[in-house]
């Protein structure tokens, strides 16, 4: 499915929740996915580890990615 998404995106749009779930794996998996593409185009990315706190309450580890766009703001990939 990734390989279908091209032209003028950025990487949040690529990597947005309406594509995400065509990507096999866990969030880790998925982080790592992502990580390799963004570096791959040049991009600087950092992997997070972390924990997501739910209105709920409920709390969860996750892992993502955040990467440095072209005007340089780091943006977040949460991957979910």
């Amino acid at each position: 499915m990734l390989a279908l998404i091209s032209g003028c995106v950025t990487p949040q749009q690529k990597y947005s929740p309406r594509f995400i779930p065509f990507m096999k794996g866990n969030c880790v998996d998925r982080m790592v996915i992502i990580r390799n593409n963004l570096i791959k185009q040049g991009y600087d990315v950092n992997l997070v580890i972390g924990t997501i706190i739910f209105p709920n309450g409920k709390k969860s580890g996750h892992a993502w990615i955040e990467y440095k766009d072209k005007e340089g703001k780091w943006i977040n990939i949460y991957n979910y």
